[in-house]
């Protein structure tokens, strides 16, 4: 009779039955339930883990998070999970812890590791700048150059909080970035910092004016289909436009086939090992053995075209700040010359492609505190675990 705030006096056993099958009883009954639970919530809060779990899905999808306002998503979500579904403020108040514990985990798999870092930048709709840096580890067993410089500082102190310079020169050993020059510029400035640390830029990064890569398979295709080329741009006027006019000359010059077949049969292995070196899996030594074959394979013939080419790339390779000390890292053999070292920077290219949805100009209301949290998860949820490890 706890349930019933009066006192009540029942001389035989019916009169007690009689009164819990009132409608007063059941009632205080329910009350008294009701208050228990609401007790326990207060005083032992739970995790709502459905709107943790939707969260990191919509992050991992790269779903807005307002679209689970849509009423029909709602009604559809409520239908067949059989639970109440989150506001939109619920689902983004899970960002932040969802934030910390990729970044932990970031942290427990690097660990005491030397590492690699791999840079890049550009900008959203509204015009911020926005830097990636991508983290791996040499699994050992023994915008301008400033703020680049400022970024791999500050990203060097995010994954080891409180560590000195010292300790962190010891697994900070090698950065990978394109060849602009405010890139180079940051690589000699961090080496005031950490004297040992090797600087190398993209072995396949395509020049956006040259392009080598493009153009080879471009004039391999021109190569084998010019005469149906000819054939289509001869049947067009060229009183329409002066590119018409400028194709037909060019088409027209008695050299241009045999150039074509000289860059087709001689030089398109080129594109061929560029697309080899983006492969992620690639070894140190692999990636320079696919450059050293290059060279060979240039350097057998004596033509004035050959001659021209390895000189250009004679001059690429010694641009590249510590090219050299790789290969002497690998040639020595000595440990480190077979890991995973990436030689290109095509994976911080990918990371930018995996945000277009992010960075487009559809989404203006992000702070910028709130867009380095969900670029950082987009990016490590979406990845396939076995691409993670890749990497790690």
């Amino acid at each position: 009779m706890l349930a019933c705030s009066k006192g009540y006096e029942f001389k035989i056993p019916s009169q007690l039955v009689q009164h819990a099958s009132t409608e007063l009883h059941i009632h205080a009954v329910r009350r008294t339930k009701t208050e228990k639970k609401t007790q326990q919530l207060m005083t032992q809060p739970v995790k709502n883990e459905f709107a943790a779990d939707m969260c990191k899905a919509f992050l991992s999808a790269d779903i807005p998070m307002n679209k689970i306002n849509n009423p029909t998503i709602r009604q559809f979500l409520e239908k067949y999970t059989k639970k109440a579904v989150p506001s939109c403020s619920t689902l983004r108040r899970n960002i932040p812890e969802i934030y910390t514990e990729i970044i932990e985990g970031i942290r427990r798999e690097i660990g005491n590791r030397p590492i690699w870092m791999c840079v890049d930048e550009t900008t959203d709709a509204t015009t911020r700048y926005v830097a990636n840096v991508l983290v791996g580890v040499l699994c050992k067993d023994v915008t301008n150059n400033s703020t680049i410089s400022q970024l791999i500082l500050d990203a060097l102190v995010f994954l080891w909080p409180g560590q000195r310079n010292e300790d962190i020169a010891k697994k900070f050993v090698v950065l990978l970035s394109d060849a602009a020059a405010y890139m180079l510029l940051a690589g000699k400035n961090l080496k005031g910092t950490y004297p040992d640390l090797l600087h190398i830029t993209c072995l396949a990064h395509e020049p956006v004016q040259t392009r080598w890569g493009t153009w080879l398979i471009a004039a391999d295709f021109y190569a084998e289909n010019l005469d149906r080329i000819k054939h289509v741009v001869k049947e067009l006027d060229k009183t329409d436009a002066a590119c018409i006019k400028n194709a037909q000359n060019l088409l027209g010059m008695k050299s241009l086939q045999q150039e074509l077949a000289c860059l087709s049969a001689n030089f398109t292995f080129i594109a061929q090992t560029i697309t080899s070196l983006e492969d992620r899996k690639l070894t140190l030594m692999d990636s320079l053995a696919a450059i050293d074959s290059v060279k060979k394979r240039i350097d057998v013939k004596n033509s004035d075209v050959h001659k021209t080419v390895m000189a250009k790339l004679d001059s690429v390779l010694q641009k590249n700040p510590d090219f050299h000390k790789l290969c002497e890292i690998s040639n020595s053999r000595c440990p480190g010359s077979n890991e995973v070292l990436p030689t290109t920077s095509v994976e911080v290219e990918r990371s930018f492609s995996m945000q277009k949805a992010i960075l487009t100009d559809r989404r203006h209301s992000f702070l910028m505190e709130n867009l380095e949290k969900v670029v950082v998860c987009h990016y490590e949820l979406g990845m396939d675990e076995s691409a993670i490890l890749e990497l790690l």
